[in-house]
C-alpha cells in the first residue's frame, strides 16, 4: 500500500482504475514503473471507491476484489475557494 497523500498539490491528479476485469487476463505493469505512476496493481482484479468529504477533500481506496482487503488508499486535500 502506498498511501501517498496530496496536500493542495500544483498540478491535477489523474487517477485510473483498470482492475474491473477483463475475459483477456491482467496486464502485467512494467518492472520499473514511470516517476508520475504512484501505484501499480497487476495480481488480482478489484474496486475503488472514491469519498467526497467537503469541498476540500476527497478520499480513494482501492480494494482487492477476491480479499476485500484495501490496497491502496489516499486523499487529496485542497484549500477552500473563497
Amino acid at each position: 500500500m502506498t498511501s501517498n497523500n496530496y496536500d493542495n498539490p500544483k498540478s491535477t491528479i489523474h487517477f485510473t482504475s483498470g482492475a474491473g476485469g477483463s475475459r483477456e487476463a491482467h496486464s502485467d505493469l512494467p518492472t520499473n514503473p514511470p516517476p508520475y505512476i504512484a501505484f501499480g496493481y497487476d495480481e488480482d482484479y478489484g474496486i475503488g471507491t472514491l469519498n467526497v468529504i467537503n469541498n476540500t477533500v476527497v478520499t480513494w481506496k482501492f480494494f482487492q476484489s477476491s480479499t476485500g482487503d484495501l490496497i491502496d488508499t489516499f486523499t487529496v486535500t485542497k484549500p477552500a475557494i473563497n
